[in-house]
C-alpha cells in the first residue's frame, strides 16, 4: 500500500492507536487545552483528527507552526477547522535575525492565550517540538505547571528538557528507541536527497558546483551517523568531528576518517555538514574555510551556523520557487529556506544551502513518505494519552510496550507496501 504526496484522512499507525485505546469511547483529551509546536505537513491532519476524536474540539487547541516546515495548504486547512493559529505568524521569518526568537515569540503568546483559558475544569497539554515550549512554561509560568503534562519529541529538545527541574510529568518520545532506530535513517535519507537533487539543479543554473567530493561532518548522534551512512552510499568522502570522544572513536570503528581538531579538515572539504543541534562553529571560522565551501544544515532550526549573520552578509543566487509559494507566501514573506546564499567573507567565498535552514524541507506536503513518518506521529499520540494518565514530574521513556506493539505494526504495513 502505497500513502500518496497529499493530504490524508487517517494513517494506518495513528488508527492503530486508535484500535488500542478506544479514543472516540474514552475521551482521553476531553478536559484539556492544548499547545502544539510541529512542522505542519501532511501527516498533521490525521494527527489533529485522531486528538479530536480523542475529545478535545479545534478552538481548543493552540498551533505553533514552524515557517520552514510547514506547508501553506496544510496551515489554511487547519484554520479552516477552527484550530487556533495564524497564517503570518506560522510563516514569519526575518533575514538577520535568529528564528528561535521569532517561534519563542510565538509560543510565548499562544501560551498567554491558552492560560488565560485554564481554569478549574480544564488542564493543559504541551506537545512540543524543541524543547521552548516546555521550558517557557516552568521559568515564566511556574504557577501553572501542575496543571499540565507535556511530550517532547526532538533530541534537541531532550536536552533542554533533562536542565529543567521538572514540576510536571515530561513524556520522551525523542529518545524512544521506536524513533531513534527507525525515524534517524530516514530523516538522514531525506536531508542528503534533498542535498543531491539541489546541487543538480544549482550546476543547471550554473550557480554553484562542487570543488570535490569530500564533507566534513559535524556531530555524530543519531542523525549524524545515518547522515555519513548516506553519504557514503553516493560516493562521498566522509571526514567526522565530533566534541565527543566517545562518539569520535564511534565514528572511527564505522570506517570513518576523524579529525580531533575540525580547522584541521577546512582546506580539504567542499561540503560542511553540521548536525549538532547548537552553534557548530565559531563566526571566525568562517574565514577559515576554502573558497567555494557549502554549509548544509541537517539539525533543525538556523542555529547551526548562526545562519542569520551569513544571510544578511550574502545575497541569494537561486530560489527553488514552488507553485504554492507563488500562491501563498511571495506575496507575505521571503523565503530563505528554499535559496542558495553567496556569502563574500574577506578572506573567502562561501555558500550556504536553504539559508541555514534544515536541507530536508522541499516544500512538498509529505517532505518524507507518510508511510515512514506516520511511526513519530504515532509515538506522540500515544505519549499524549500515557502523559495523561502519568502522576510522576519526570521525563519518562514512552512505554515500552507500545513502542513494541507500534514497531511490529509499522514493520508489517511496510512488508505489506513491499508485496
Amino acid at each position: 500500500m502505497q500513502i500518496k504526496d497529499f493530504i490524508p484522512s487517517s494513517l494506518p499507525l495513528l488508527n492503530y492507536i486508535d484500535s488500542l485505546y478506544s479514543l472516540e469511547g474514552n475521551k482521553p483529551f476531553r478536559n484539556y487545552i492544548i499547545l502544539i509546536v510541529q512542522h505542519l505537513l501532511g501527516s498533521s491532519i490525521p494527527f489533529f483528527t485522531m486528538l479530536e476524536k480523542g475529545g478535545v474540539k479545534s478552538k481548543d487547541v493552540y498551533i505553533v507552526g514552524k515557517a520552514y516546515s510547514s506547508h501553506p495548504l496544510v496551515v489554511n486547512r487547519l484554520i479552516q477547522k477552527g484550530y487556533r493559529l495564524r497564517f503570518k505568524d506560522v510563516f514569519e521569518c526575518m533575514e538577520d535575525q535568529p528564528y528561535d526568537s521569532i517561534l519563542e515569540k510565538h509560543i510565548i503568546q499562544s501560551c498567554r492565550k491558552l492560560f488565560q483559558r485554564i481554569d478549574g475544569n480544564k488542564k493543559g497539554l504541551i506537545i512540543d517540538d524543541g524543547g521552548k515550549a516546555i521550558r517557557l512554561l516552568h521559568e515564566k509560568y511556574p504557577e501553572m505547571v501542575k496543571r499540565f503534562v507535556c511530550v517532547e519529541q526532538t533530541s534537541r529538545g531532550a536536552r533542554i528538557v533533562n536542565k529543567i527541574n521538572l514540576k510536571c510529568p515530561v513524556i520522551n518520545v525523542a529518545r524512544s528507541n521506536a524513533k531513534t532506530f527507525y525515524e534517524s535513517p530516514i530523516i538522514a535519507k531525506s536531508m542528503v536527497d534533498e542535498l543531491i537533487n539541489n546541487i543538480k539543479f544549482w550546476k543547471k543554473a550554473s550557480v554553484f558546483q562542487l570543488i570535490n567530493q569530500k564533507v566534513l561532518l559535524l556531530g555524530y548522534g543519531f542523525i549524524g551517523e545515518n547522515v555519513a551512512n548516506e553519504f557514503r552510499k553516493h560516493g562521498f568522502n566522509i571526514i567526522v568531528y565530533d566534541s565527543d570522544k566517545t562518539q569520535l572513536q564511534k565514528a572511527y570503528l564505522h570506517g570513518f576518517s576523524i579529525v580531533k581538531k575540525r580547522e584541521k579538515a577546512y582546506k580539504f572539504i567542499s561540503i560542511l555538514v553540521g548536525c549538532t543541534g547548537t552553534s557548530a562553529l565559531q563566526e571566525k571560522e568562517f574565514q577559515l574555510l576554502k573558497s567555494g565551501t557549502l554549509l548544509v544544515n541537517m539539525a533543525s532550526t538556523d542555529t547551526e551556523f548562526s545562519s542569520w549573520k551569513l544571510r544578511s552578509k550574502g545575497e541569494i543566487v537561486y530560489k527553488h520557487v514552488l507553485q504554492s509559494d507563488k500562491k501563498y507566501l511571495q506575496k507575505l514573506i521571503f523565503i530563505p529556506w528554499r535559496s542558495l546564499y553567496k556569502i563574500q567573507l574577506s578572506k573567502t567565498c562561501i555558500y550556504l544551502m536553504n539559508g541555514g535552514f534544515p536541507s530536508d524541507f522541499s516544500g512538498k506536503i509529505n517532505p518524507v513518505p507518510l508511510e515512514n513518518i506516520q511511526l513519530t506521529q504515532a509515538l506522540l499520540l500515544g505519549g499524549a494519552i500515557q502523559a495523561i494518565k502519568t502522576e510522576k514530574s519526570e521525563f519518562i521513556d514512552v512505554d515500552l510496550k507500545l513502542q513494541k506493539l507500534l514497531i511490529g505494526e509499522y514493520l508489517k504495513l511496510k512488508l505489506y507496501k513491499q508485496s
